[in-house]
């Protein structure tokens, strides 16, 4: 017996899952974007989760269900090598692409804040050197 859907469930469209996890995947914090959305935290990581397994077929319809296999998968053979080098290196792109949307916040913020410290006044009466003395042996 098939289980009913509850009426107040939303359905989200195939563009909405991609540009949300997408945003997560830039940096933004999964919280926070749960929060804007009015979402479990925990569906971003499964859209996360299937657009990694499934690609561009993760999403197949307007939030229906499908018993899909995850890219490369078969029954009778394991994944193909170069498959799996291809899913590992998208992968290892997006992991890189994160790591530099976070740099960049990073740079920006303390850009902000160097801009914010005044800059230490120059000592009076001269170029800023050290002044010298005479010696008291003389």
């Amino acid at each position: 017996m098939a289980e009913q859907e509850p009426e107040n469930r939303r359905r989200f469209n195939p563009e909405f899952k991609r540009a949300a996890v997408g945003r997560m995947m830039a940096g933004e914090k999964p919280g926070r974007l749960a929060k804007e959305f009015g979402i479990a935290r925990k569906l971003l990581y499964l859209w996360k989760e299937a657009i990694e397994d499934f690609g561009a077929e993760a999403f197949p319809g307007q939030g229906a269900r499908r018993d899909l296999k995850p890219i490369g998968h078969t029954e009778a053979a394991p994944e193909r090598p170069e498959r799996s080098a291809s899913r590992q290196a998208e992968r290892r792109i997006a992991e890189l692409e994160r790591e530099i949307g976070r740099q960049q916040m990073a740079i920006a913020f303390f850009k902000e804040a160097l801009r914010r410290v005044p800059e230490p006044a120059l000592p009076k009466g001269g170029s800023g050197g050290t002044t010298s003395t005479r010696s008291s042996k003389s």
